[in-house]
């Protein structure tokens, strides 16, 4: 199994090894039966051969099964408890914010944009939504910015939602515009990327239940660190957030997967690691005064930080460049003519970037 997976990673750039090994090893038995490999060792073979065969087994690894308004007792609590709680204090210049990570073809990040908008309009002052909605399947979020789905999605919402936030074409319903507008659909992994932040409510249901406890933990650390204070996490059912220990609360009853954010436990935080897994919980060290830092040190953290961080650009209060990151030439291209200074800054970042 070892070796599929490295390979796997190699082709795909992300890693299976904390994924629970019951889960791996039955899709790795369907691409077996498929392929009519008798072994692993003969199924690795294949893996190596033929190109379309990682890209296979990627597909089948990352699970993407989703509804709208999957699990109906769950969203009616959302919709009862949750949602109306988020408008709270919030007036026309703020916006909600919202992470669907997992979201697979995108019915249930549309779900929760539909129960944020029936919300909205019972609301005189109307504040700003947004939805991220991400995931690491490219063919499942096409399938989530088109926007398209069957007419079988009758059954799973009331015809005054269909008829509100979608139009009939054909065979298929499409997302009405005033839907598709706050959610954005994104390539995110929730293990490699950093995370969003200032969130008010997370939606992650049903991804925790393919990974093994320690991920389990480190994921939960990350959404402890993107939720806003007292954020809210939304589970599937056979899903908790009882580890980091502290972390969340359950502020309805103990059967329900939705969690509450608390300002405990302050040792841990989430930082981002180099290699495979780029999150995990840290405890953080006793705070002591910062030490004498030579010049030699001070270059070897600018060189640590070209290799192992992101490219970057750091730029004033008006959006205009005062340094460049050695890798951000990548991203950046700037036009023809005279080169605009201001206060010993750049061309404007914006007249700079590629796309």
């Amino acid at each position: 199994m070892q070796p599929i997976l490295s390979h796997l990673r190699v082709r795909s750039g992300h890693d299976f090894s904390s994924y629970k090994k019951s889960t791996i090893g039955r899709r790795i038995a369907r691409r077996m039966q498929v392929q009519r490999a008798l072994t692993m060792a003969d199924y690795l073979a294949i893996l190596r051969d033929d190109s379309r065969e990682p890209r296979a087994l990627f597909a089948d690894l990352l699970i993407s099964v989703t509804t709208f308004f999957r699990d109906t007792i769950a969203f009616e609590k959302l919709a009862a408890f949750v949602i109306p709680r988020l408008f709270d204090d919030k007036g026309a210049s703020d916006t909600i914010r919202i992470w669907a990570p997992g979201c697979a073809t995108g019915e249930e990040a549309y779900s929760i944009a539909i129960l944020l908008l029936e919300e909205a309009s019972r609301h005189e002052i109307r504040c700003g939504l947004q939805i991220f909605a991400s995931d690491l399947d490219d063919s499942a979020l096409a399938i989530a910015r088109e926007g398209r789905y069957p007419v079988a999605i009758e059954a799973d919402m009331t015809e005054e939602r269909l008829r509100r936030f979608f139009t009939r074409e054909g065979d298929h319903y499409r997302v009405a515009r005033e839907l598709r507008e706050i959610v954005l659909i994104a390539k995110h992994s929730l293990l490699r990327d950093p995370s969003f932040s200032r969130v008010d409510l997370i939606s992650c249901r049903n991804v925790l239940i393919y990974v093994d406890r320690a991920m389990q933990q480190q994921i939960c650390a990350t959404f402890h660190f993107a939720l806003r204070r007292s954020g809210y996490l939304f589970l599937g059912s056979p899903e908790n957030a009882d580890s980091p220990v502290g972390a969340f609360r359950r502020p309805m009853d103990r059967k329900s997967r939705i969690y509450q954010r608390t300002s405990v436990p302050s040792e841990v935080r989430v930082t981002p690691r180099t290699g495979v897994v780029t999150f995990g919980s840290e405890l953080l060290r006793p705070r002591m005064s910062a030490p004498f830092r030579s010049p030699i040190e001070g270059t070897v953290h600018r060189e640590a930080l070209e290799r192992l961080a992101p490219p970057s650009v750091i730029v004033d209060e008006a959006y205009r460049v005062v340094h460049l990151s050695e890798h951000a030439r990548r991203y950046l291209q700037p036009s023809g003519g005279r080169l605009l200074r201001g206060r010993g800054g750049w061309r404007d970042v914006a007249d700079l970037c590629k796309d």
